[in-house]
């Protein structure tokens, strides 16, 4: 499924590539990974694609909401779009899930600190 998001995405754009998604993601044909959307989304944001790496981090948080590591990639978009409250939302919920993410506890307390 992500190779198929990919290529549709740097083609036909973000909203093509997620209608397709919605469409095939229960489909026999294709598997949805966690790993291989998030190397989508990583492959977006590494060259300057932020809002559609943020539409699919959002995606695979929605696949598996039980991943603290979701969260905190989608956080890691947030923080390269400058949002400062999605990214604090987002790493607090990785967190939550995950509470040896030691990187995101770190991200947390230095954003904290500069209120």
């Amino acid at each position: 499924m992500a190779n198929s998001l990919f290529e549709i995405i740097n083609d036909k754009g973000i909203e093509t590539g997620l209608k397709h998604f919605e469409k095939e993601k229960g489909s026999e044909v294709f598997s949805i990974k966690e790993s291989e959307m998030n190397t989508i989304g990583y492959t977006l944001l590494q060259v300057g694609i932020i809002n559609e790496s943020i539409e699919v981090f959002k995606h695979n948080v929605i696949s598996f909401p039980k991943s603290g590591n979701v969260y905190d990639s989608l956080g890691r978009a947030y923080m390269k779009a400058g949002n400062k409250e999605l990214v604090i939302e987002n790493y607090k919920k990785s967190i939550e899930i995950d509470p040896t993410n030691n990187i995101g506890t770190k991200i947390l307390e230095k954003l904290k600190s500069k209120n």
